[in-house]
C-alpha cells in the first residue's frame, strides 16, 4: 500500500499546472499593421496568465496576473510586447483555471510597406437635388447643407453670358427668409454658402430665373469610421510616407470660399521641394522659372484629387483635369495637401506603391526623419483618439 501511495503522490506532482489553454486568432486588415491589442479579461480565481503570440516571422511570450477583471494592453505585460508591425497574430493563453477573454486589435497603417491605403475622413459631400414646385424648389435635408448651385443650360441668352443677367434667391429655413444674390461660379452655374438644415425654400427672381434649369445642394455626411490618421497643422493635411512613390493617388474634400492656397506640396528624391497653388481662383505651378495655370476652380465644398504616374503630375476637381504637369522626375513624396484650416477640411484618402528610395547623395533628408516620426507615433495618436 505505501508503494502505492507513492505512487500517487508522484503522480499527482507531475499533472500540469496549468490546465486551461485557449487560442485567439487576430485578423490583419489590408494596407495596415497591428500596431497593438486590448486584451479584455476577467478571471474568476487570483492566477498568472501566460501569453504567446505568434507573428507571421516572430514570436513573444508573456505575462501578467490577473485577480477579478480588467483591461490592459500589450505595454501592460511583463515583459512589455512589440507588435513588430504584425499584418496577423495568433495568441495562446495558458491559465490554471478557465477565464474570459477577448483580444481586440488597434491597427496603423503600414506607410512604410511597398503598397499602402490611409483614408481619414470626418464627412464625404453628397449632392442632394432641390425639387420644383411652381416658382421655387425646396429640398428636406436631414444632413447640414453647405451651398446651393443654380446652373442654366443656356450658358448664353441672345447673345449674353447668362452670369450677367440679375438673379436673386428668397430662401426660407424654419422661421426665417431673406433675400440674397448667388455668386458666379463658372459658365452657367451660380452658388450660394449656406448653412442650414431640415426644410429650405428657395424663390428665384430676376432676367436670369426663367433660364435656370437645375437648383442642388451639397451637404455633409458624417463619417463613423476611418482607416488611419492624417495629422492637419492648421495648413492643410500632411500625408504620410516613408518614401517617394512612382505612383501616388490622394483625394480629399473641403470647403474652399475662393482664396489662395497650396493646394498640393512634394519633395522630389533629389530633395528638391515643389508645390501646385490656387492663384485668383486658378490652378497654377511654378514651371521653368515662369507660371503654369489651368482653368479656374469651383467655389464651395470641393473635392481634389491628385494623381502622379509615370512622371506627370495631374490636378482634378470633382473629376474635371484643371492640369498636368511633367515633373521630372520618377517619384514624388507628399508634404502637404489642401492647405486650408483645419475646420474647412472634411477628410482625405491617399494610395501609394512602388516605393524609390532617397538620393544617397541628399542623405537622409528631414522629410523622411518627419515621415518616420509620424509612422512611428502615429499609433500612439491612433490608440489615444480611441480610449477618449
Amino acid at each position: 500500500m505505501r508503494g502505492v501511495a507513492l505512487v500517487m503522490v508522484a503522480f499527482l506532482l507531475l499533472q500540469p499546472v496549468l490546465a486551461w489553454e485557449t487560442t485567439i486568432d487576430v485578423p490583419g486588415r489590408e494596407y495596415q499593421v497591428i500596431e497593438d491589442i486590448e486584451m479584455n479579461y476577467t478571471s474568476p480565481c487570483p492566477q498568472w496568465i501566460f501569453l504567446t503570440f505568434f507573428g507571421p516571422e516572430n514570436s513573444e511570450t508573456a505575462s501578467f496576473f490577473a485577480n477579478g477583471s480588467g483591461i490592459l494592453n500589450l505595454r501592460n505585460l511583463s515583459p512589455p510586447v512589440v507588435s513588430s508591425d504584425w499584418k496577423h497574430v495568433r495568441i495562446t493563453i495558458e491559465a490554471h483555471c478557465p477565464m474570459n477573454i477577448t483580444a481586440k486589435p488597434i491597427y496603423s497603417p503600414n506607410v512604410c510597406g511597398e503598397e499602402y491605403y490611409v483614408a481619414d475622413w470626418r464627412y464625404r459631400i453628397v449632392k442632394m437635388p432641390l425639387h420644383s414646385r411652381g416658382d421655387g424648389y425646396f429640398l428636406e435635408s436631414p444632413l447640414d447643407v453647405k451651398a446651393i448651385y443654380f446652373s442654366s443650360n443656356r450658358p448664353y441668352v441672345n447673345g449674353s453670358n447668362v452670369l450677367d443677367l440679375p438673379l436673386e434667391v428668397l430662401i426660407k429655413t424654419g422661421d426665417s427668409s431673406t433675400t440674397v444674390s448667388p455668386r458666379p461660379a463658372w459658365d452657367g452655374v451660380w452658388w450660394l454658402p449656406i448653412n442650414a438644415s431640415g426644410r429650405i425654400e428657395v424663390t428665384l427672381r430676376g432676367e436670369a430665373a426663367p433660364y435656370i434649369s437645375e437648383v442642388y445642394a451639397l451637404a455633409l455626411l458624417p463619417q463613423r469610421e476611418s482607416l488611419g490618421f492624417i495629422p492637419t497643422y492648421e495648413d492643410g493635411y500632411h500625408p504620410q510616407s516613408c518614401w517617394p512613390r512612382e505612383y501616388l493617388h490622394l483625394s480629399g474634400e473641403a470647403f474652399w470660399d475662393g482664396g489662395n492656397f497650396t493646394l498640393f506640396e512634394y519633395t522630389t528624391p533629389d530633395g528638391k521641394m515643389e508645390r501646385i497653388y490656387v492663384k485668383d481662383g486658378y490652378v497654377c505651378a511654378r514651371i521653368d522659372g515662369g507660371e503654369a495655370c489651368g482653368a479656374g476652380l469651383t467655389p464651395g465644398p470641393s473635392r481634389f484629387e491628385v494623381l502622379f504616374v509615370q512622371g506627370t503630375l495631374y490636378i482634378y476637381q470633382w473629376g474635371r483635369e484643371f492640369l498636368s504637369i511633367d515633373v521630372g522626375s520618377r517619384a514624388i513624396f507628399p508634404e502637404r495637401f489642401i492647405g486650408l484650416p483645419s475646420k474647412k477640411l472634411y477628410g482625405m484618402e491617399i494610395y501609394g506603391r512602388e516605393p524609390l528610395p532617397w538620393e544617397e547623395k541628399k542623405g537622409v533628408p528631414d522629410v523622411l526623419l518627419g515621415a518616420l516620426a509620424i509612422a512611428a507615433g502615429i499609433g500612439i495618436i491612433v490608440i489615444m483618439a480611441r480610449r477618449r
